[in-house]
């Protein structure tokens, strides 16, 4: 799922281009093929995040009905992506957006 990874109070999204947020129109054919086919049980494992966290993928937003299920693993070998936010406190892109409401995000 595209984590918008901006922070506080940046004005523009902040999109990371090795994930799916970098590829919006194969995403959007991918999640159209779903939905059109109406297939069912559908669970992407996208990989190489740094970080750990399971969402819904929707063809249409946050709006739109849920057509697959996302579960992303960092490696093992990895510490995670932390980072310090604005408010001082480290955290990962997808943690903060759990904490922000991010719509599809359920944990992180």
């Amino acid at each position: 799922m595209p984590l918008d990874g901006r922070q506080v109070d940046d004005a523009a999204p902040a999109w990371n281009m090795d994930s799916w947020a970098g590829y919006p129109a194969a995403r959007d054919r991918l999640l159209k093929h779903i939905e059109d086919r109406k297939l069912t049980n559908v669970v992407a494992t996208p990989g190489d995040g740094h970080q750990n966290y399971a969402g819904e993928l929707s063809a249409h937003g946050a709006e739109g009905p849920t057509l697959a299920t996302e579960f992303l693993g960092a490696s093992i070998s990895s510490a995670g992506d932390a980072e310090r936010r604005p408010d001082g406190k480290l955290s990962t892109r997808a943690r903060f957006a759990v904490e922000r409401g991010k719509p599809g995000l359920r944990t992180a």
